[in-house]
């Protein structure tokens, strides 16, 4: 198997390469980026000479690229595209439809979505662990005095706890909808309203449903909206997306300064300390060095999913238990459909529940180990890269 792999420096990447060169695969890693994600003449022609040089089996990348699938077309080789982001706007793009693109996307609603946008190869696949790379850091760096040095009893052996609760994760305190100043207050207010009693529910139903077609109007006589051609997304879309990510800002201070009343709660963001006051703030931290010991060493770590995420699992819960770490999450769909509630993660339903858990799980250490062994062990089953970018090759082709 001969790879191209359109590089754009994802934190996957070094991942996936670890993978193929242990799995024997070639490829060649492309890192020029294109000046347009739909077309770009020098772009098009270094990946043209590459094809022509090479005799490859397959273009790949993270996320969605439409470029790609005309260079795909023309060279007639399949283009797999495992989309990780969410929301990805180049899946509203024409070139979706291409019979050589075939999309891997980690939410079954979006799946559904892609679909009725007229893909013809779309397939809903989680994402995935490097379950090695994190067998070797913890061989590293956490072989205490207890403890062996082999890796596949490092990755699994309980650790003491630093951190009572953990969260890794932007606030998204500078989003957008912030950033408009000149919205009338009866119309602020209509969107305040709606952000509130959605973030009491979970999902993003009301929002869509309570964006009617005159609060739309009204909204883009303020804010602009471009819908460039040959993409199918609207106008509601787009503004659905933004307010989404100010209701998951708003859900994510609020759980987390509740949560800092009770417990000794940490932060790892790039956000302003300032919004949580009552939290330990420690700035952001490494994907690949630290991120990892963050989860293994916290008793609780929490996950509250960016709502634009429908329905599927984010990265970051499967790295928390792939690092052997104890996860509180929202209740999300696949989620709950993959993993077992109270036997490999535990979820809250509302901050009453959330606070209920927190105090629950920090109590029953022995419950909340063998919940983080059992889901360290599905990841490492179901979850690694061989599995995974198994199901992308046997789809591709």
């Amino acid at each position: 198997m001969n790879i191209l792999y359109y590089c754009w420096n994802e934190n996957s990447a070094e991942d996936i390469i670890s993978y193929w060169e242990a799995a024997g695969y070639r490829y060649t890693r492309l890192t020029r980026a294109p000046g347009s994600y739909d077309a770009d003449e020098g772009f098009e022609r270094q990946v043209g000479e590459l094809l022509t040089q090479n005799a490859y089996d397959l273009i790949f990348t993270f996320d969605y690229f439409p470029i790609l699938s005309k260079i795909a077309d023309h060279a007639k080789l399949p283009y797999a595209a495992w989309v990780y982001d969410c929301p990805h706007l180049t899946l509203y793009s024409s070139l979706i439809t291409s019979e050589r693109t075939f999309l891997f996307l980690f939410d079954k609603e979006l799946c559904r979505t892609v679909e009725a946008l007229g893909a013809k190869h779309v397939f809903y696949l989680p994402l995935a662990v490097n379950t090695a790379r994190l067998e070797r850091l913890f061989a590293q760096t956490m072989a205490l005095p207890d403890e062996s040095a082999v890796p596949s009893q490092c990755a699994t052996k309980p650790v003491a706890t630093q951190h009572p609760v953990s969260f890794v994760g932007s606030l998204y305190e500078t989003n957008q909808f912030r950033s408009i100043r000149y919205l009338p207050d009866h119309l602020r207010g209509y969107l305040d309203a709606i952000l509130n009693a959605q973030l009491q529910i979970g999902g993003s139903e009301l929002l869509s449903q309570l964006l009617t077609p005159d609060v739309l109007s009204e909204l883009c006589r303020y804010i602009k909206v471009e819908t460039p051609p040959h993409y199918s997304y609207t106008q509601k879309d787009i503004l659905q997306m933004m307010l989404e990510t100010e209701i998951t800002s708003r859900e994510r201070v609020q759980a987390l300064r509740l949560l800092s009343g009770f417990y000794e709660t940490h932060l790892f963001s790039a956000s302003a300390p300032s919004l949580l006051p009552d939290c330990r703030a420690h700035g952001p931290i490494s994907y690949f060095t630290e991120m990892p010991l963050v989860f293994r060493r916290s008793a609780v770590n929490l996950n509250i999913t960016l709502r634009s995420i429908h329905s599927g699992i984010p990265l970051r819960c499967l790295d928390v238990m792939g690092a052997g770490g104890f996860l509180l999450s929202n209740p999300q769909p696949e989620l709950c459909e993959l993993f077992t509630a109270g036997e490999e993660f535990a979820f809250y339903t509302c901050p009453q529940d959330l606070v209920y858990k927190v105090s629950y799980y920090l109590e029953h250490e022995n419950e909340r180990r063998e919940i983080a062994h059992n889901a360290q062990e599905k990841i490492n089953r179901r979850f690694s890269y061989d599995v995974l970018f198994g199901e992308i090759i046997s789809r591709s082709f």
